[in-house]
């Protein structure tokens, strides 16, 4: 999208649900993978995460197979009719659900034509290779049986039930890693550690035995889920499959969510039981629930929480927790710990534990108290480990706050007595199975002795000043740019380091924002690109603008070298700008640099003809701003924009509030191409600045209003803060101002 030039459309997928209510068993599905059917509103859900093209709703004729010559008829009370007189059975084909050969718990609501039948009943057949190995089915005169196996041989499990004609009755069948279970009216008829090995058919019979058109039901099928992935016993020992009851999530996410942010790593609210966890490289990892369903639990004590301190980690308590590294992206060389925490006694005879990530040999990361002294910040490399001491007295029942983390921008510790430790040393880890919680991993003895309310662990750099805080951790916005954005000439041009538009915005954002410039005298889009490793050497931001182009300009070929079709060398001078990775345009062709050796240039291909001394080369500035929206949100960085070129005020030869100046207009449509292929903000500065001089602010032609000399580009303080001013109002547009 442009802003404040272009509307963003967002995607719409239309239900073909046919009724204004969902169906019950839509709910009793939820968001699990498999299907649910209500056959007398005639709808039909399909859930399927891995392959969410199976995702449907709709009509289930759409989606089921029919055997027979008699069509599908429907009786608005009691559903969907298969009876044994009718040339006609339904089944679901395996390609079009998740079929999950070791997890299925099926609900059924049915009534029956009469008790007894000649021919056997199905409710459900999901495999009969050889042995039955997931079946709920009556033999002629006797009741129904949950059969499963492993091909070899079956366990049945019979009810005691008598069904009743044309009564709805309801069953649910289930097995998977959790065990096997049947019930229904008659109660719990099967509660075992039997689990399921079936193979793969290629339809399941729905109310049948796929295409057996004489085994049958011979009644009606109202209504049908299958789960196709484990349910806990004790949500389908009734007469429903209960649904996962999500954690409470209140209007505003947990304030320990905002520490997280969108970083890689994990975040814990003991006291409204809601976890988070981030991964960007596996996706699989993201979690967002009851922290419960993550953590490890060592010792007999069952979880306890207080409603204001959170999770009780007493001594006392034969209880400690622990989080596995492979549920989360558990990094050997970053991790920055918050931690908000309560102590029962000032003084405890064990060690305490707030977080311990390594303790292989020797402590390598580690915050803990010895008895009697406060707590200590512990990092090491296996061999020696180097230890930060607070002075900070510990107290009884006292909320307290503490901030510890080491990565490749160095160590900090930081608590309520100030900053113990900020140094240049470095995280150089093991990876351990678990990191413990307020404990030593399984070591129930050594435990915090008292509460955390919230944890968030973050497992990639973060900058140090943006962590040397106890509230939630600064927003860091990131400014790629040329001199634009940032240069050295404080003593000619006035403009100090501090000064120029990015540190400006931070400022007019609020005392939770930083900014860290990267703009630099010279650089052309090229060299952006190729600096993108510096730009994410001390973390990822929360906002990353780009203001490039000005510095994309007409390069010669030079005859240092005898030109050939895929390298030549090109005027000294300006040779940085050609630097590898980027884009280029020569002789009307785009290539990549592959390689530069002072001002020899080698391409990623030939070009179609072989250039001539003379000819131009120049950076493809769209191409290169392209890329470089790529490449960051590749490293998961959710908010981009594309700064446009600012307002020249110049006598002669500027812009005006009508007019671009042709050589600007051409850098402009670059930068606003680049961000709408890229589905990114445009932030307009020369509207934002135009609007300023059709309102008479400023005077139009009065080059010393905005810039620091004549005809010169570069902007002074008023103006570094007209531009800081369109990024401001764009960012609180965009809602980034949060």
């Amino acid at each position: 999208m442009y802003f404040g030039l272009t509307t963003g459309l967002t995607a719409h997928q239309q239900s073909t649900t046919s009724s204004s209510s969902q169906p019950a068993v839509f709910a009793m599905l939820g968001d699990r993978d498999g299907f649910a059917i209500d056959f007398k509103t005639g709808e039909m859900r399909i859930n399927d995460a891995s392959n969410p093209a199976n995702a449907f709703v709709g009509h289930p004729e759409a989606r089921l197979t029919k055997w027979g010559s008699d069509p599908f008829q429907y009786d608005p009370v009691r559903g969907l009719e298969i009876n044994a007189s009718r040339d006609f059975s339904i089944a679901l084909d395996t390609t079009l659900f998740p079929y999950n050969s070791q997890a299925c718990t099926m609900y059924v609501k049915y009534r029956l034509n009469s008790v007894l039948t000649t021919e056997q009943r199905y409710l459900i057949m999901a495999d009969n290779a050889g042995v039955d190995r997931f079946t709920f089915y009556a033999p002629s005169d006797r009741n129904f049986r949950f059969a499963s196996g492993d091909g070899i041989s079956a366990n049945i499990s019979l009810t005691d039930f008598d069904a009743t004609p044309d009564t709805e009755h309801v069953a649910v069948i289930g097995i998977d890693q959790n065990g096997k279970t049947f019930v229904d009216e008659n109660g719990v008829q099967e509660d075992s550690l039997d689990v399921l090995a079936a193979s793969t058919p290629s339809h399941i019979g729905i109310g049948g035995y796929p295409d057996r058109v004489l085994r049958v039901l011979d009644g009606f099928i109202s209504e049908i889920v299958v789960v196709c992935e484990p349910v806990q016993k004790n949500d389908r020992l009734s007469l429903t499959i209960t649904h996962p009851v999500a954690p409470t999530i209140p209007d505003e996410a947990p304030s320990v969510f905002n520490v997280l942010g969108s970083r890689d790593g994990f975040a814990i609210d003991f006291v409204s039981k809601q976890m988070k966890i981030n991964d960007f490289n596996d996706p699989l990892n993201d979690f967002e629930g009851d922290p419960e369903t993550k953590l490890t639990k060592f010792g007999s004590d069952p979880y306890l929480y207080d409603p204001v301190k959170g999770i009780d980690l007493s001594a006392s308590r034969d209880f400690s927790i622990a989080l596995g590294t492979d549920l989360y992206p558990f990094n050997p060389n970053a991790s920055t710990v918050y931690v908000k925490y309560r102590l029962n006694g000032a003084s405890s005879s064990e060690q305490r534990y707030l977080f311990m990530a390594d303790n292989a040999g020797v402590d390598r990361f580690a915050t803990y108290a010895v008895p009697g002294q406060g707590f200590r910040f512990v990092t090491g490399d296996g061999v020696a480990a180097h230890i930060s001491v607070s002075p900070m007295t510990l107290l009884a029942d006292t909320e307290q706050t503490v901030v510890f983390g080491a990565d490749t921008s160095g160590k900090s510790f930081i608590d309520g007595a100030g900053i113990h430790s900020d140094s240049d040393e470095i995280l150089v880890s093991s990876t351990p199975t678990h990191v413990g919680i307020g404990g030593y991993n399984d070591r129930v003895l050594r435990v915090l002795d008292g509460y955390i309310t919230e944890i968030a662990v973050i497992t990639e750099p973060v900058q140090r000043d943006a962590r040397q805080t106890l509230a939630p951790f600064y927003t860091i916005y990131k400014a790629e740019g040329d001199s634009h954005t940032f240069n050295t000439n404080e003593a000619t041009w006035g403009v100090g380091p501090g000064e120029f538009y990015a540190g400006r915005v931070a400022d007019a954002l609020g005392p939770r924002f930083i900014a860290a410039n990267y703009g630099w005298s010279g650089d052309s889009s090229s060299e952006m690109v190729f600096q993108l490793p510096d730009f994410f050497a001390n973390g990822r931001p929360d906002i990353a603008t780009i203001y490039a182009g000005a510095n994309d300009k007409n390069i010669e070929l030079v005859s240092d070298t005898t030109p050939t079709a895929q390298s030549f060398s090109v005027e000294s001078a300006y040779r940085f700008r050609l630097e590898p990775g980027g884009f280029v345009l020569i002789n009307g062709e785009q290539r990549k640099v592959s390689a530069r050796d002072d001002n020899l240039i080698t391409l990623d291909s030939p070009l179609s003809t072989v250039p001539q001394v003379g000819d131009i080369i120049a950076p493809d500035t769209q191409a290169n701003i392209e890329l470089w929206i790529d490449e960051v949100q590749a490293k998961g960085v959710t908010k981009v924009a594309v700064i446009g070129y600012h307002f020249m005020n110049f006598s002669n030869g500027g812009d005006t509030p009508t007019y671009e100046h042709p050589s600007r207009l051409i850098i402009r449509n670059q930068q606003k191409a680049a961000a709408t292929s890229r589905g990114v903000p445009y932030i307009d500065t020369y509207a934002h600045m135009a609007g300023k001089i059709t309102s008479g602010e400023v005077t139009l032609g009065d080059d010393l209003s905005w810039h620091v000399a004549i005809k010169n580009t570069h902007l002074n303080l008023a103006g570094e803060q007209a531009v800081a001013d369109a990024v401001h109002d764009a960012f609180v547009a965009l809602g980034w101002d949060q």
